[in-house]
């Protein structure tokens, strides 16, 4: 059985990504700010997870740890592997690869997309990407980890709330709840896992 973790965490990214596809949400690769997420190699987070069944009942507990692998180019980029995406701190938060694309008429003219994932600074209400809006800016959030102060980033498709995703600036990723959504209308807030920082190490 595939991690449930692994799953979620990519399941966000890809629909961040994927439902953010638009044109006008696109973002330009520019200069970094650091700090907002570590993401210097090295850098390890060790989170634990619930999953649910629409009962509320724990189907699993599981694990995950979420690594710094290094830095890469591309298209004269420089990115980092980081929870399994090549993404870059820019001064319009966490950005992530999203692919390129070529024009058949002028072969060597790519275009490359990036998508902004996080974004930071950010004020409540603030919206991007497609359906992707920030929440509080200062909630404090209980963690296995300790207590940190997180902007809540929220999830949307179709006016349906996903998952809440709490990040600390400095620290990175400290909770992610994730909701059964449409896919249960009986009860769509539903929670169907939860993932918390457990332990981490920054260089």
């Amino acid at each position: 059985m595939k991690n449930v973790l692994t799953y979620l965490i990519v399941a966000v990214l890809f629909f961040t990504l994927f439902y953010g596809c638009e044109k006008s949400n696109l973002v330009s690769y520019i200069v970094p700010t650091p700090d907002f997420i570590p993401i210097a190699k090295g850098n390890t987070w060790y989170y634990s997870g619930v999953a649910y069944d629409t009962l509320g009942m724990v189907r699993e507990k599981f694990g995950e740890i979420h690594d710094v692998r290094g830095d890469t180019i591309l298209f004269g980029k420089k990115l980092t592997f980081y929870a399994g995406s090549y993404v870059a701190i820019s001064d319009s938060g966490l950005i992530g690869y999203a692919g390129y694309s070529t024009n058949s008429n002028t072969p060597n003219d790519t275009t490359v997309y990036y998508h902004l994932l996080y974004k930071y600074p950010a004020k409540t209400g603030d919206k991007f990407n497609y359906g992707m809006r920030v929440g509080t800016i200062d909630t404090l959030i209980n963690v296995p980890a300790g207590s940190f102060h997180c902007i809540q980033y929220m999830g949307y498709y179709q006016g349906t709330l996903y998952y809440n995703s709490y990040v600390s600036p400095g620290t990175g990723l400290i909770k992610i709840e994730a909701y059964f959504g449409d896919n249960y209308p009986a009860n769509p807030s539903k929670v169907s896992s939860t993932i918390e920082l457990k332990t981490y190490t920054l260089n």
